[in-house]
């Protein structure tokens, strides 16, 4: 049986991530996509539950990251701010320099997920597939 296996699935892990990174980021951490579960290690953040009720993420190492690091969804799909107008399947491509996500590829962009819903507004959340593996080349 092998011994080195530290993580059998690591499908939600922690990650360095900008100070600062609330949850529900989208990022390119290296090569990977991945989707912030919870805010940066040194970030209390109020997290809204309906009904009136929240839940208070403290900073520090009480949160379960410390900072610098946020738990991240390297798969799954969420509901991002995505410029651009979306299609079943449009490709969306997140750009390095700022994390914003938007459906052109270009110089200094790398491909982030796939759309799943149809989007008509230029800017508006939409749900997004995150895509890893190298799936799809990524854009220039």
């Amino acid at each position: 049986m092998a011994t080195n296996i530290v993580f059998k699935d690591s499908e939600f892990i922690s990650l360095p991530v900008p100070t600062g990174t609330k949850s529900g980021a989208a990022l390119r951490v290296g090569l990977l996509n991945v989707i912030t579960v919870t805010a940066e290690g040194s970030v209390t953040e109020v997290i809204q539950l309906g009904a009136g009720m929240s839940l208070t993420q403290v900073s520090g190492v009480i949160s379960g990251n410390a900072p610098g690091f946020a738990s991240c969804a390297l798969h799954g799909a969420a509901i991002l701010p995505v410029t651009g107008v979306t299609a079943h399947g449009t490709p969306v491509y997140i750009k390095t320099s700022d994390n914003t996500l938007q459906v052109t590829a270009a110089a200094g962009t790398k491909l982030f997920g796939v759309a799943l819903r149809i989007k008509s507004a230029p800017l508006a959340g939409v749900l997004v597939k995150v895509l890893n593996g190298g799936i799809v080349a990524d854009a220039a």
